[in-house]
């Protein structure tokens, strides 16, 4: 939770900016968002608050592959009342009862807001996604103009980010993770310029970071290679899938005492070690599907789902991964290699991956009540979350229940489809998915997304016009258009 902003959606009117070449390239306004102090410094210090407002191409369903992000800075030095802040909930006499969630007293005018900064100067830089999975597909535009705003109300603020976000403090400045370097910076351009996250591969791939941008992974790759191998995540539509042919899957998840919790470069994964059902290799139990009996051998938990369900992403996904009866010999390898990181155990891994058969299960994961799951897995106590973040695994010696922490979801509908890996590489060997629909909850806390953020920088004709709707407290906007994860 890193982004920590208040956040409101609503129908906020048009963005017109210019494409590479000159043409109108049009932008909705769909979301605004307010953090205290703000997210991005000016010469080298935060300022009071800082309200985005972001925004999708006209017509595109996110914001996830072109996205702009507008920004304004309040200072409160010598400050007045903000009227947005006021429109927001915050008063000057601060928010009465700070909540998760509270309806607007009336409503948002947004173009106000911005006139006065929209005369000033504005400031552009080509950034990221400022959320996992942090992709090089925004255009950023700061207003250099800052609007007065009254110590209390930033102060306001703050106080509910502290209650429901898990604080207010901002992740500094970078250089990009990708490029090596710092970005430049346009002073008052309407241009947009085209999309950049093909400048950023090509500079990944060469310095050995594209596996950190999912944007990159098959960047280089032939069509013909891409066509054959590009096969997850899909989008997870029920009314698109059929409904004959499918054997129920029988379940058989055994409680573990013995847990091994390792960060990877794409998520925090739970490797059991001891054998719940016996067999070749430790397991969370067995799974009969299709006549296959699989070990239940790894859970990873993911902030940001790599599927999409109904066009929508969840703030995380559970992806519980199964090997097949047969094909330990081949993990054994892998695992060692992994965990000692022998480099001599290449070869023979490469000879025996090709012919594994893998079951993975996915199950979204939207912002709620704890999950007692995720919390016998060592989240969200500090202790475990400092080893995550610096890339050390821990031992869990106390029962870890599978079943219970998913029973929801396993008692809802679900999707068979076969598929591929949804991290780099393109291994011959496909993945038969089990996509249940019904998602489990997660607290802001738990869900490892700080760990995998790497936090980017950096006039405009604007159309603006006020809305009604209401306000949603946004702990860690893990994406804009995460509806159902508030």
């Amino acid at each position: 939770s890193y982004m920590r902003t208040v956040r409101a959606e609503g129908n906020y009117g048009d963005l017109r900016l210019r494409g590479e070449s000159g043409e109108a390239k049009d932008y909705e306004a769909i979301s605004v968002h307010l953090t205290a102090p703000s997210m991005h410094k000016v010469d080298g210090k935060h300022m009071a608050a800082e309200l985005m407002v972001l925004h999708k191409p006209k017509g595109a369903p996110n914001m996830l592959k072109d996205g702009v992000i507008l920004s304004m800075m309040f200072d409160d030095t010598n400050g007045t009342e903000s009227n947005i802040f006021s429109q927001f909930g915050f008063s000057s006499e601060g928010i009465a009862s700070p909540a998760k969630s509270w309806t607007a007293s009336h409503y948002i005018n947004l173009a106000e807001a911005l006139s006065s900064s929209l005369e000033g100067p504005s400031y552009k830089y080509d950034g990221s996604v400022p959320v996992p999975p942090c992709t090089e597909t925004v255009k950023y535009f700061v207003l250099g103009k800052a609007q007065p705003i009254l110590t209390s109300q930033a102060k306001s603020l703050e106080a509910v980010l502290s209650c429901w976000a898990g604080g207010i403090n901002k992740r500094g400045p970078i250089p990009s993770p990708f490029l090596g370097q710092c970005r430049a910076v346009q002073m008052n351009t309407l241009n947009v310029g085209s999309p950049h996250w093909e400048a950023t591969c090509q500079a990944a791939v060469a310095n050995g970071t594209s596996f950190r941008s999912g944007m990159c992974w098959d960047y280089g790759m032939s069509q013909e290679k891409m066509n054959s191998c590009v096969k997850s995540p899909v989008d997870m539509s029920a009314s698109k899938a059929s409904t004959t042919g499918a054997e129920l899957p029988q379940w058989n998840f055994k409680t573990i005492k013995h847990v091994r919790v390792m960060p990877s470069n794409y998520s925090v994964d739970a490797i059991p070690l001891e054998a719940g059902v016996a067999g070749p290799l430790p397991n969370f139990g067995t799974i009969l599907v299709l006549g296959y009996k699989y070990m239940v051998r790894k859970i990873r938990i993911k902030p940001v789902s790599s599927h999409t369900y109904n066009g929508l992403y969840h703030a995380g996904e559970l992806i519980i991964e199964c090997l097949v009866f047969g094909d330990e010999v081949a993990t054994t390898v892998r695992e060692t290699a992994d965990f000692l990181g022998e480099q001599h155990h290449a070869r023979r891994l490469q000879e025996t991956e090709d012919e594994l058969h893998r079951l993975y299960i996915s199950v979204p994961i939207k912002l709620g009540v704890e999950s007692p799951l995720l919390r016998e897995l060592g989240l969200p106590f500090q202790a475990y979350k400092d080893s995550i973040k610096d890339m050390h695994h821990y031992h869990i010696e106390t029962a870890v229940n599978l079943e219970a922490g998913i029973y929801g979801a396993l008692n809802g509908n679900y999707l068979f489809y076969s598929g591929g890996m949804v991290q780099p590489g393109c291994p011959k060997w496909g993945v038969r998915w089990i996509m249940f629909e019904t998602p489990i909850t997660a607290s802001l806390a738990q869900l490892p997304g700080y760990l995998f953020s790497q936090k980017q920088f950096c006039s405009v004709v604007l159309r603006v016009a006020p809305g009604h709707f209401t306000l949603l407290l946004w702990g860690c906007a893990v994406r804009a258009e995460l509806h159902d994860t508030v």
